[in-house]
């Protein structure tokens, strides 16, 4: 009743996925384009790639992978990089990508051509939304044996792995748009 002790709220960590899960998350996207039987399951393949690495590569949020136009992306030789206009908190930022990255994206490119508009799109050519990509994530998840892959586990990772390597605080504050640097150190 009145005198029961407060207990204090802790926050749990976050989940993420390892880097040998990535690993196996990887290899089956490429498996599922080359074992691909129709050229839609191909496109289909090819764009769930390059949605997914742009996730766990440069730590997007569903919501701002939905935003994305083509104007949006930078695509160089070996780098590129990726304007969030619509993070959370209606922030903007500018968040670079490898050259991994860059050979999915410039397949998807391929595959949907340079239009003016959403970089991805569903069956019908209209923008993907936040629950199509939460479905997409979790089949791809469950092919590569990954049970419970969502699209923050994929965010989580790319902070998780940026940290491991070295990144400030700050720094990975900056690529993922995060406001308060005690979100991140959970990470620890």
């Amino acid at each position: 009743t009145d005198s029961l002790p407060k207990v204090e709220e802790t926050e749990l960590a976050p989940l993420w996925i390892t880097g040998r899960e990535y690993g196996k998350l990887r290899g089956s996207m490429t498996k599922q384009i080359v074992g691909a039987k129709t050229v839609a399951e191909k496109n289909k393949a090819i764009r769930d790639q390059a949605l997914i690495m742009l996730m766990a590569e440069c730590g997007l949020r569903e919501s701002e992978v939905c935003a994305l136009n083509f104007s949006d992306l930078k695509v160089m030789k070996n780098k590129g990089e990726v304007q969030v206009r619509y993070g959370k908190g209606n922030k903007s930022r500018l968040v670079p990508f490898n050259k991994d990255v860059v050979v999915v994206l410039k397949s998807w490119i391929e595959v949907r051509g340079e239009h003016d508009g959403a970089l991805f799109v569903g069956k019908g050519g209209d923008r993907l939304g936040t629950r199509g990509i939460q479905r997409m994530v979790a089949e791809m998840g469950m092919k590569a044996g990954i049970t419970d892959l969502r699209p923050h586990r994929l965010r989580h990772y790319f902070v998780k792995t940026r940290l491991d390597e070295g990144a400030s605080l700050i720094e990975v504050a900056a690529l993922t748009g995060h406001s308060r640097l005690e979100t991140l150190r959970r990470y620890g």
